[in-house]
């Protein structure tokens, strides 16, 4: 794993988990620099297609994907800001209610509930 800028310097043991941040996404557990600040970037090498499978709204916006082919780096997509991620939770937060008594109980007619 590569830092960007790069840093040297005393280092500490670091864990870096993937972008669900979930225990069970560990990328690495090693020494890293203590000069690495918020906003900077880590370069996890050979990570083949890991990402996107992996990739969540959850938490956060979608993550930038740079390509790297004979020495050469291209941005395949860029990072989705905050506004662009919590545009889309706003949409989701305004729509109407869920029947709950629908959905447990397996109807497929699940519609608003009259008390909303």
């Amino acid at each position: 794993m590569l830092t960007v800028p790069t840093r040297r310097g005393p280092t500490c043991l670091t864990a870096v988990y993937g972008p669900t941040g979930m225990a069970f996404d560990p990328l690495a557990c090693q020494r890293l620099p203590r000069a690495i600040r918020p906003g900077e970037g880590l370069v996890w090498l050979d990570a083949g297609a890991y990402h996107l499978p992996w990739e969540t709204r959850f938490s956060h916006g979608l993550t930038a994907v740079v390509w790297q082919e004979n020495h050469a780096f291209r941005v395949a997509r860029g990072a989705e800001d905050f506004a662009s991620w919590w545009k889309a939770w706003k949409v989701t937060m305004r729509s109407p209610p869920l029947n709950l008594k629908a959905v447990l109980s397996g109807s497929s007619r699940n519609q608003p509930t009259s008390s909303s």
